[in-house]
């Protein structure tokens, strides 16, 4: 979307508002296909449209918004999306469902519209696009030079984990990966340069890890997150007072699943701690 969006900015005042709405929102969820709510369907322009288009083999059109050439678009029936949402996740993108909040059009003509929730991988939750016999993990990696955690979560369930590597190598942490299994896996930076060149990535035994924002694994900023949704006074009534690794980790993992899915997630009420002595057991059986 970069060309448009840099139309956007040199002629925004030709723009239909309702253009304009789009494109602050695209804007928002850059790395994200852009699903806009429209009366009984959700609609794709520019960028998006032709790459669903080609993706999901949909009718690529086109439609007025003010400029000289019709915006390309293409859109599906808002009662079939979940399936067109699970086939391209499946093909790696991410969908932001912008919903319809109202009727009527505010002061500036456009009707209120809002990204109400992030489709990824590891946040699948309709039972038509998961199995329901498995778990379907999104993992989340602290990993530093001086020590590294994961943990992990299915929000269909409510189940969270997190488990703590002092010593650990590598292959050791693919390991315990490849035993959790997740659809997902988001990193620090410092995550992302470690693993993703790692033959087990590239061969895509696991996904390749993603980069997430690494202020969200600030020790503070995963604390605070870790007390507020626990409703806890301290990391000792967590049992992750001696284990900071954990705690970047989870509170890291924990504002992702409010980024995605934009409400609570009250039926995550408890973490439990994979201990490393777990962990050796179950990999020296393999």
């Amino acid at each position: 979307m970069e060309n448009v969006q840099k139309t956007a900015i040199i002629d925004e005042k030709k723009f239909s508002p309702m253009m304009r709405h789009y494109l602050a929102m695209k804007e928002k969820y850059k790395d994200c296909v852009l699903f806009y709510r429209l009366g009984d369907f959700y609609e794709m322009f520019y960028d998006d449209a032709i790459k669903v288009s080609n993706l999901l083999d949909l009718t690529l059109t086109g439609k007025s918004c003010g400029q000289e050439e019709r915006a390309p678009m293409c859109g599906i029936p808002f009662h079939s999306a979940d399936q067109y949402v699970a086939k391209l996740v499946s093909l790696g993108e991410r969908v932001a469902i912008c919903e319809q909040l109202s009727d009527k059009a505010n002061e500036n003509g456009v009707v209120d519209r809002e990204v109400v929730k992030i489709v990824t991988a590891g946040t699948l939750t309709e039972d038509n696009q998961i199995d329901e016999k498995t778990n379907n993990y999104v993992a989340c990696l602290y990993y530093t030079n001086k020590g590294c955690a994961v943990s992990w979560a299915d929000i269909t369930t409510g189940v969270f984990y997190t488990q703590n590597f002092k010593q650990a190598t590598l292959l050791q942490i693919c390991d315990a990966l490849v035993r959790i299994s997740p659809s997902e896996i988001i990193s620090t930076t410092e995550g992302v340069k470690a693993f993703n060149e790692l033959p087990i990535i590239k061969q895509r035994v696991l996904p390749s890890l993603l980069k997430y924002n690494d202020r969200f694994f600030m020790q503070s900023n995963a604390e605070r997150e870790l007390l507020n949704h626990f409703n806890s006074i301290s990391l000792s009534g967590l049992a992750l007072d001696d284990k900071p690794e954990s705690v970047c980790s989870s509170g890291a993992l924990l504002a992702y699943l409010y980024e995605t899915q934009k409400h609570s997630i009250s039926n995550v009420n408890k973490i439990t701690i994979y201990k490393d002595a777990d962990y050796l057991s179950l990999n020296s059986s393999t």
